[in-house]
Parts: structure tokens; C-alpha cells; sequence
């Protein structure tokens, strides 16, 4: 039997024969595969740029790192396909079926997936930044470290979904902000872009704990730690993480996320100058407890002017994980109460 040649000049394959096809790095930009059998094909990093992909079958088929910017994949079948490190921006992806997709990393900025159908897919640190997703079916799919920022959500379903750390600040903002629950996301989103509604917020009856620090590559265990921690006290974390120091701009929305927590935990470890900002935003935070942590043998003396205020707990030093968290376990209960003092 001789090999199919596939003749990719003419850019017209709609309903053709590709299962298991080798189109791995081709340019394939603007062609068209409407109603093609791609299943289990292989187009990793292909270019499929502005293609036509309209109902076509990509079931198992292996898009990692393929760019498809401003695709047509209505009512496509991605179903178990392999789309990690895609870029999916400006797609068409309505009525798609991604059941079990490898997504992670993938970016769908802007892209449209309403009523897609991505129960158990793999969203890990998924760009979903503007992203249309009305009636969106996330049964059993995993959202943790999704970037929602600008996302238009309706009528989603999130039954048995993972949706921790779910991060609501612009992509190359210095620091990020991450909350758990997509939901819980959009309302901490609108809290810090509307001062009325933060006004009437009553830090006493909250429900959210704020993790300040540098969390580099290395220490993301330690933030990890922290946010487990908080969660099994019934406290919702909210976590931003410094990237590099804190610019001006971001210092009203730094505000306002200690004005809606129950308490902050504050880790002033390789943090550079966040002592100072820390200093001057719990100076008049009567009503917030601050539990400053840091991972060191001896007292730093940039935090030893914190012991002025009164609303703040002691300092916890930790040389590892396990004995942080030990000390956070009785140290969050007592921060959390109403009225507390030193």
C-alpha cells in the first residue's frame, strides 16, 4: 500500500482522511479541515493560525505549543487532545467538546468557549484572560493557578470542579493576586474596583485571610503550606505574591485587600522593602490582625518596629515548613477572633 501524500498547497482538506497524520511543525495557517478526521493526529507546535476546524474531529490529538490565534473550532471534538502550552487567543471554540483536555497552560485570551463542554480537563495555569465562557461546563475539570482576569462568565458549571488559586490581577503585573473559587474571584475583583461596596464590608463577620510575601520558585511550597492551613481553619485565603517590589499604582489595591480580610499573614521573608509598605498600611488597621512569619534563626531588625502596634501578633520564625505551619495552626484561631490583642 503506498503512503498518502498529503498535498497541503491547495488548503482545502475539509472532510478528509488524516487520523494518526504526522502535521507536526507545519504551517497550516488559513486552511481548511471542516469535518476532517484528525483523531489522533499529531500537530504539535503547528501553526493552524486563522484555520477552519469547524466540527472537525481531534479526538486525542496532539496539540501541544500548536499556535491556533483566531481558529474556527466550533462544536470541535477535542475530546483526551493534548493542548498544553496551545495559543488559543481569539478562538472560536463554542459548543467544543475538550472532556478530559489537556489544557494546562494553554491561552484562551479572548477566546470564545461558550457552552463548551470541558468536564475533567486539565485548566492548571490556563490563561483565560477575557475569555467568553456562558453556560461553560467545568464538572470535574481543574482551574488551579487559572489567570480570570476580564473573564465574561454566565451560568457556568463548576460541580466537583478544583478552583484554587484562581488569579485575578493582568498578565505582567509585578505582583499577583489569587483567591480560591471562580466566584469568590469575580467578588474580590469587584471589591477592589469599587470603594462603595468595599465601605460597607465588615472585616468582623469576613471570611477571607490575606498571605503577603515573595514566594519565588523555591518557596512555593511554603505559600502552599499557608494557604492549606488557612483553608482547614474555614478561612477563604486570598494570596498576593510579590514578584518584585510592589510599584505605587498597586498600593490602593494592596489596601483594600487588608480591608476586606478577617487577618493577614504576612511573611517577610527575601521580601526587600515589604516591611516598609507593610508598615505603613497596618498602622491604622486597628480592626486586622497581622501575623508577621519568618523563615530565619535570628530576628530581623527590619521587623522589630512591628512590636509597636498592638494589633499585630508576635513573629513567628520557622526554619522549614513543618514547624510553620505547626505555629500557624493555634496562631490563625487567635487572630481571627474579634477584639483580640496582644
Amino acid at each position: 500500500m503506498k503512503k498518502q501524500i498529503l498535498d497541503l498547497n491547495g488548503g482545502n482538506l475539509s472532510g478528509a482522511n488524516l487520523i494518526r497524520a504526522d502535521l507536526s511543525g507545519k504551517d497550516l495557517s488559513g486552511m481548511n479541515f471542516y469535518m476532517a478526521q484528525l483523531t489522533k493526529a499529531n500537530l504539535s507546535e503547528a501553526n493552524l493560525t486563522g484555520a477552519e476546524l469547524g466540527n472537525t474531529d481531534l479526538k486525542g490529538a496532539n496539540l501541544k505549543g500548536a499556535k491556533l490565534t483566531e481558529s474556527i473550532l466550533f462544536r470541535a471534538n477535542l475530546e483526551d487532545a493534548d493542548l498544553r502550552g496551545a495559543r488559543l487567543s481569539n478562538a472560536d471554540l463554542r459548543g467544543a467538546n475538550l472532556n478530559g483536555a489537556d489544557l494546562r497552560e494553554a491561552d484562551f485570551g479572548l477566546a470564545d468557549l461558550s457552552t463548551a463542554d470541558l468536564r475533567g480537563a486539565n485548566l492548571c495555569d490556563a490563561k483565560l484572560v477575557g475569555t467568553r465562557l456562558v453556560a461553560s461546563n467545568f464538572q470535574g475539570a481543574n482551574l488551579t493557578g487559572c489567570r480570570f482576569y476580564g473573564a465574561f462568565t454566565w451560568n457556568m458549571s463548576l460541580q466537583d470542579t478544583k478552583e484554587f488559586d484562581i488569579v485575578i490581577t493582568p498578565v505582567g503585573q509585578s505582583s499577583t493576586v489569587a483567591v480560591d473559587g471562580v466566584e469568590v474571584a469575580q467578588y474580590v475583583d469587584l471589591l477592589l474596583h469599587n470603594e462603595k461596596l468595599l465601605d460597607i464590608l465588615d472585616t468582623k463577620t469576613s471570611n477571607f485571610a490575606l498571605i503577603l510575601g515573595s514566594f519565588t520558585a523555591g518557596r512555593k511550597n511554603i505559600l502552599n503550606g499557608i494557604r492549606n492551613i488557612v483553608r482547614s481553619k474555614n478561612y477563604i485565603p486570598i494570596s498576593l505574591d510579590f514578584g518584585k517590589p510592589i510599584s505605587c499604582d498597586f498600593m490602593d489595591s494592596l489596601s483594600a485587600l487588608v480591608h476586606m480580610t478577617r487577618f493577614v499573614i504576612a511573611d517577610f521573608t527575601d521580601v526587600g522593602s515589604l516591611h516598609q509598605e507593610l508598615d505603613c498600611i497596618v498602622s491604622g488597621l486597628h480592626s486586622v490582625r497581622v501575623v508577621p512569619v519568618l523563615q530565619s534563626s535570628e530576628i530581623d531588625r527590619t521587623v522589630e518596629h512591628l512590636k509597636r502596634y498592638p494589633w499585630i501578633q508576635k513573629i513567628h520564625q520557622y526554619s522549614g515548613p513543618e514547624n510553620l505551619y505547626e505555629a500557624l495552626e493555634q496562631t490563625i484561631i487567635v487572630s481571627a477572633r474579634p477584639g483580640h490583642m496582644n
